[in-house]
């Protein structure tokens, strides 16, 4: 069994945090050892890592050359079995062979997507049996071996984790069919590049799932889709993520990168335009460059005509138009702000984020050779900054290709207006402080660290000008000390070393940075993120008539000695407002529970703090709101409940009960959900037909379910205020005992019907189901749940999304 609130399991797979990061410089690892080496300033040539999504094998007169002239390198495309194997083991692959001659007399490189299904196996769904494996292994061999020598990278399926897999997602068998693939290709086309899974937004438990089986051994590359409604820079942390995912399963010594093979924003979509989507590009390119992305798609290449389909307004083209034999290709903004990336900055190559005053602003430097040029933008509102620089005259150039007022920079530095539309600032001569910046070694992006603990960093600079120069660097804020001086002659090293010093054990990494002073020229910084080898997971529970239970976790089975501290709270009165914690090593968790004077009447407000022994704070959850659903303790056991109804093809049967080893938590109550589901996703339903309106928006919804190892597949849905229905939910039920699960509800990615079926909540929303099980088999199943404490979740969540 299970132990009780051993740890918390999110439902919702396909996001991870949202946070966006002080310093969002994603970069290979280095390891944390005791001496840490700066990571070198190489890499690919800007455009030599863009692509972008096509839907055509046949393109419009001027198509290709269209897309050439956007600047990148690269386009992504399906590559369809059903229309290439008409007949068992029979292969036309003669559509894609003209469109590979017409891209390759272009010089654009080709992702193809091993997709989707074919009729003449499985009964036309994704392959899941025996035999549609080998076809479909047979297959992608087939068309390897077929276009070898033209360079393609070939991905494993498409966003395999929602709908595109059919009947439904099943990372079981997408992962049989990666693993046939992999061995295949390995067997007889060991040359060609295999990545995937190409997954739905960041989903990191299927990504583990994928990972735990050994699809690291033959991928080259991890393929995700970044898709988010709000600012691109936000990803940086969920590709953190990915990449401390994939470290703990990688093969050691081998550096599997992270790509983003699809990503884009609708120019139709609320609070987006064209000019709009045009800012989204650019930025988004720019933050996933600095993030050492190897390979980016935009999707798409092409836009519709429905202006009331988002799906439609993707692309960076208009509608092509036919006109006396010819055909006119319109290009959108986006398609100007790719032309503009490309030509500020294509055979220029990532050096570093120089670290501002404020985490909002963004200053990427770009170098080729001893050229320098940068890409400057704000995600906060217009306002002026001043950028690392010597005297002399700056060229800007606006989003679109736009020439703006040049700048002039003193020997206080650069004085630039920030906006959200990146500006391209290309010095006219030779700039000394910049030339130092690009010449000082590049921070790795993270640096993962047993804490508390400590190590030296070293972070060399090259003279690049011809005098000597004296460097110094310190640390900016507590994390990094002050390292030695040292004088460097032209064209010799500076070995600058810096003290690193970590006390956090929080999950989330935390930003540090250093800063570098050149006597006589001036300073500039650059970041890196420490993450904690061995975090703390610190979960706030639902209240309970007499205490409010935190439960603090140590996956790593490192212990920890401190105590909670309640650093703010409303709505809530303790009798003591500090808990010892004592976690043994090898313990998985302990729960402390804070006292209280009296049950909160309703909603309540709560942050604490985790602190050492030597005080430290080691942890902090900050303050979120929490509003109790339901007191399930006021129903008498055998009681049938009020307020609560289910709706069914499966027969339940809904109590108030508690299960024989009691409840979560002391004095809790619960509902026992007894269920049978015949085959052929049959669903059960419990609505919350008396339970007051969902005020707000809340993040998540938090509850303790009790499995008993049926498979069934939970979800909760609810319908914002145009009538759109949104599921949230993942994984079955494949536990024995009580756990704490936590239901995102705040950025729904394709889970939605009905309504304005836009994919955006339209505030106010209410319950459509509190919880419902689907039957994902197709045999029948049957079981009993137990659920309590359910609470809506304002604010920060604390377990990972």
């Amino acid at each position: 069994m299970a132990s009780r609130g051993c740890r918390t399991f999110s439902f919702f797979q396909s996001r991870t945090r949202r946070c966006a990061c002080l310093l969002c410089l994603i970069l290979t690892l280095a390891a944390a050892t005791s001496l840490l080496s700066a990571q070198t300033t190489s890499g690919p040539d800007v455009a030599a890592g863009l692509g972008i999504g096509i839907h055509f094998t046949t393109p419009q007169p001027g198509e290709i050359q269209a897309l050439h002239d956007t600047g990148v390198r690269w386009v992504r495309t399906d590559f369809d079995w059903a229309s290439t194997e008409k007949a068992p083991g029979i292969y036309d692959f003669s559509a894609y062979d003209s469109l590979i001659a017409q891209l390759d007399s272009a010089a654009l490189r080709t992702l193809f997507i091993l997709d989707y299904t074919n009729r003449l196996y499985d009964h036309g769904l994704s392959p899941a049996d025996d035999e549609a494996r080998r076809a479909f292994a047979g297959w992608a061999v087939a068309a390897m071996t077929h276009f070898r020598g033209h360079h393609i990278l070939w991905e494993i399926y498409n966003e395999p984790n929602i709908r595109f897999w059919t009947p439904r997602p099943n990372r079981e068998d997408y992962i049989k069919l990666a693993l046939a693939v992999g061995e295949a290709v390995k067997e007889s086309a060991p040359d060609e590049k295999l990545v995937g899974p190409a997954t739905a937004e960041i989903d990191l438990p299927f990504l583990q799932a994928c990972f735990k089986a050994g699809l690291l051994n033959y991928w080259s590359a991890v393929s995700i889709h970044t898709y988010t409604p709000g600012d691109p820079e936000t990803v940086a942390n969920d590709l953190l993520q990915v990449r401390l995912l994939e470290r703990r399963y990688a093969t050691a010594g081998r550096n599997i990168p992270v790509i983003v093979s699809e990503w884009g924003y609708s120019s139709v979509w609320k609070g987006m335009d064209e000019q709009k989507q045009a800012e989204m590009l650019a930025r988004g390119w720019l933050t996933q460059v600095a993030n050492d992305e190897p390979l980016s798609f935009w999707y798409d290449w092409e836009s519709g005509s429905d202006p009331r389909d988002p799906e439609q307004h993707f692309g960076l083209i208009g509608v092509p138009v036919p006109a006396g034999g010819a055909v006119t290709i319109p290009p959108k903004p986006a398609y100007q702000a790719a032309q503009t990336l490309t030509r500020m900055l294509g055979d220029f190559r990532f050096n570093k984020r120089l670290v501002l005053d404020k985490p909002e602003d963004y200053a990427l430097l770009f170098n080729k050779g001893k050229d320098v040029r940068l890409a400057v933008w704000t995600t906060a509102g217009p306002h002026q900054v001043t950028l690392p620089a010597s005297s002399g005259s700056f060229q800007v150039t606006g989003l679109t290709g736009e020439g703006l007022a040049a700048l002039v920079s003193d020997r206080k530095g650069l004085d630039v207006e920030l906006e959200n539309q990146p500006q391209y600032l290309v010095p006219d001569g030779p700039n000394d402080m910049l030339a130092i910046a690009a010449a000082w070694q590049r921070l790795p992006a993270d640096i993962e660290l047993r804490t508390p603990g400590e190590l030296t960093v070293h972070v060399p600079v090259t003279n690049p000008l011809q005098k000597a120069v004296r460097f110094r660097i310190r640390g900016i804020g507590a994390r990094f000390q002050s390292g030695p001086g040292e004088r460097a002659l032209p064209g010799r090293m500076a070995a600058l070393t810096v003290p690193l010093q970590a006390v956090t054990r929080s999950p989330d990494p935390v930003p540090a940075a250093v800063e570098l002073e050149a006597r006589g020229f001036g300073r500039v910084a650059q970041g890196t993120l420490v993450v904690a080898e061995n975090p703390l997971r610190v979960t706030l529970l639902p209240v309970t008539r007499n205490s409010l239970p935190v439960l603090i976790a140590s996956p790593s089975g490192d212990g920890f000695e401190g105590s909670v501290h309640v650093s703010s709270s409303s709505g809530i009165d303790f009798r003591d407002r500090v808990g010892l914690v004592k976690l043994a090593p090898g313990a998985n968790d302990v729960t402390v529970r804070l006292p209280l004077t009296e049950t909160p009447a309703s909603t309540y407000d709560v942050g604490i703090q985790v602190v050492d022994a030597n005080r430290n704070v080691v942890f902090a959850v900050p303050s979120s709101r929490f509003f109790p659903v339901s007191d399930l303790s006021r129903y008498l056991p055998g009681a049938t409940p009020s307020g609560y109804k289910t709706e069914s093809n499966g027969g339940p049967d809904l109590v108030a009960a508690l299960p024989r080893e009691g409840p979560p938590e002391p004095d809790m109550g619960a509902l026992k959900l007894s269920f049978k589901l015949p085959p052929g996703s049959s669903t059960v339903g419990l609505q919350a037909t008396g339970l007051a309106a969902i005020q707000g928006e809340p993040k998540a919804l938090g509850l303790w379910i009790y499995g008993d190892d049926s498979r069934a597949v939970p979800y909760l849905s609810f319908a914002d205020t145009t009538g759109q229905v949104f599921e949230e939910g993942g994984g079955p039920v494949d536990w024995n005992g009580w756990r704490y699960i936590v239901v995102f509800m705040d950025a729904p990615q394709a889970s939605h019907s009905e309504g304005a079926n836009d994919g955006l909540i339209h505030y106010p929303i209410h319950w459509d189901s509190l919880l419902t099980l689907r039957n994902p088999s197709d045999q029948e199943i049957s079981g009993v749940l137990y659920l309590s404490g359910p609470t809506l979740i304002y604010g920060p969540v604390s377990d990972s999304r």
